[in-house]
């Protein structure tokens, strides 16, 4: 909990501006909106040591969404004669936004991920493209319902070759799936299945999979059946795996 609070009292609000605790302080700077446009932390490192200090500058849009963060190291106290420690962070995230104040793309050092939504319900989100992966989310066509989620590599996997300073690459894994799932509702917005896959699974042992679930007539879940995929030289087919039931009166299962 916090030794020290002080407060900055204004017309119906009241801000936060610094915190002390067994860790260091931390100091808050506040726009108009009283959002937080600076944090800064002293973070204390122990016996004589001087503290390490952090900053978090925050800008924002005209209508007040986040639009940079920027985490910065300041180095050791200003106050000690020892030289300042080396820049050991810096860290910036740059937020954009689309015509309907939705969040367009997330620009960081793991890269930009750009989000795209259905041209029809601008508030579904359909698409993530990250700089590994892409996450596509379907929808029932007249219902808000997930139907399907995605994971698609777009890299390559690459590997050293033994004894030499070159990378080999692996043909047949660009666009794999990662994970994939699919799900069916019945006519009350429940969820009837789940079918599992991708190579995620197939690294787990899991293999494709597909779970059914049972409802009784409060929608509260009384069963689900497990079931793993099995090859074959006709084609792919269900064999039940595993049965769970459960008593909704008490909230106990059994298996």
């Amino acid at each position: 909990m916090p030794q020290d609070r002080v407060g900055e009292i204004g017309p119906f609000k009241i801000r936060l501006a610094k915190v002390t605790d067994a860790t260091g302080t931390r100091e808050f700077a506040h726009d108009f909106r009283s959002q937080v446009t600076k944090e800064k932390v002293t973070l204390l490192t122990g016996g004589d040591n001087p503290p390490i200090l952090y900053e978090i500058p925050c800008t924002y849009t005209a209508l007040g969404q986040p639009e940079t963060v920027h985490l910065t190291s300041a180095g050791r106290d200003a106050s000690t004669k020892r030289p300042p420690a080396r820049r050991a962070l810096d860290h910036r995230i740059e937020y954009t936004l689309n015509q309907h104040n939705q969040l367009a793309s997330v620009k960081s050092l793991a890269g930009e991920f750009v989000y795209g939504y259905d041209a029809n319900n601008p508030m579904l989100l359909t698409k993530m493209t990250g700089p590994v992966n892409e996450v596509e989310t379907t929808y029932e066509p007249h219902r808000n319902l997930i139907t399907g989620v995605t994971n698609k590599s777009l890299t390559e996997h690459a590997e050293r070759v033994a004894g030499a300073q070159q990378r080999q690459r692996h043909e047949g894994t660009k666009g794999g799936v990662v994970s994939s799932y699919t799900y069916s509702n019945d006519v009350l917005g429940r969820r009837e299945s789940i079918s599992q896959g991708g190579e995620a699974f197939g690294m787990l042992k899991l293999g494709e999979n597909k779970i059914d679930v049972a409802y009784n007539d409060r929608s509260e879940v009384t069963g689900a059946v497990y079931r793993s995929v099995s090859r074959s030289g006709q084609g792919s087919h269900y064999e039940g795996t595993g049965r769970f039931e459960f008593e909704a009166a008490h909230g106990r299962n059994r298996q």
